[in-house]
């Protein structure tokens, strides 16, 4: 069996500059575990440092080693986006939880199997592995707190959330601010257009299903040749309401009325949504668009984008219906 000890560290480089922000650390109080008849995965702080131990069976390190950067990325998700949902200073920087695996320690046993501390039910411990003492040099002041009772894995076990986390993780830490903007409107984008989702956009086609080529019939028989691209239009997107109404009607659903930024709360209107697409439409098309504004309209955007992905991680059911 192999055990790995990993140190977790945090990126949150300011979004208005190329400092590494050090004034917000982060601390998980108390102790998360879980573990199966094949693993286990551990969560506590030693001296103010924060551990993740991940325990598996494999046949060999390298395999190991796969599997727990597997294990510990899905925990890294977890956390940046609890840390994140607590984060008064979207504003300014956009902390992600990383594993810093210069720094892990690695034991192998021959044990064979996990074993419950009786009477304790969230902790484990593993027979036949040796204390793994800790150096100084791997030290990190943390502050703003989250509980180890709100970590919770269950959405790895969904494809659409996994995508959806890692959207936001991605978005997180040093990523450019264009690119951040682009992974955290995908996620607005992926509301729009998911089967169950949009049945709660209130929004209606326009065209039946022959009214496409019935139009196209027309267009070649009385348009010139140059009109007649208007005809190739899939006229089955077209709806009674534009696309910011349509999203707005989704978020409203799901209880999303509402963005913080700087301290303050601002109502979520056609206008601002409205923004955000021309601003989505500019990046993509590699059109000129003010830094200023685009991180600006970045830590609007995340507040948003970490309610939806909060709604949607507490209400899985919806995305499986």
């Amino acid at each position: 069996m192999y055990t790995f000890v990993i140190p977790l560290t945090h990126n949150a480089f300011e979004l208005y500059s190329d400092s590494k922000t050090v004034s917000e650390l982060y601390e998980i109080k108390g102790e998360y575990s879980i573990q199966n008849k094949y693993d286990a995965l551990r969560v506590y702080t030693i001296d103010k440092t924060t551990f993740c131990e991940i325990s598996l069976f494999a046949n060999n390190e390298a395999e190991a080693r796969a599997i727990a950067k597997t294990k510990v990325n899905i925990l890294c998700n977890e956390l940046s986006l609890l840390f994140n949902c607590k984060n008064a200073n979207l504003h300014s920087h956009q902390p992600r939880i990383e594993a810093d695996w210069t720094k892990v320690q690695i034991e192998i046993s021959e044990t064979k199997s996990i074993r419950s501390k009786q009477g304790e039910a969230d902790a484990f411990e593993i027979s036949g592995i040796d204390p793994v003492e800790f150096a100084d040099s791997v030290s990190l002041m943390l502050c703003t707190e989250i509980s180890a009772d709100s970590i919770n894995l269950k959405w790895h076990e969904n494809e659409t959330m996994l995508f959806l986390m890692e959207e936001l993780y991605i978005a997180l830490g040093t990523e450019n601010e264009k690119s951040k903007y682009m992974h955290l409107y995908s996620i607005v984008e992926f509301c729009e257009e998911h089967e169950e989702l949009k049945k709660h956009s209130n929004a209606k086609k326009v065209f039946f299903k022959n009214d496409g080529k019935r139009i196209r019939e027309f267009a070649q028989r009385e348009l010139n040749k140059s009109d007649q691209e208007v005809a190739k239009i899939d006229l089955g997107r077209i709806y009674n309401l534009d696309r910011a109404q349509i999203q707005m009607n989704i978020l409203k659903w799901m209880g999303i009325t509402q963005y913080s930024y700087k301290g303050k709360n601002y109502k979520i209107d056609n206008v601002f949504f409205e923004k955000l697409r021309k601003t989505r439409n500019a990046i993509a098309h590699g059109r000129n668009t003010e830094s200023r504004l685009v991180k600006e309209l970045v830590s609007k955007l995340l507040d948003i984008t970490i309610q939806i992905i909060v709604f949607l991680r507490n209400n899985m059911n919806v995305l499986e219906s």
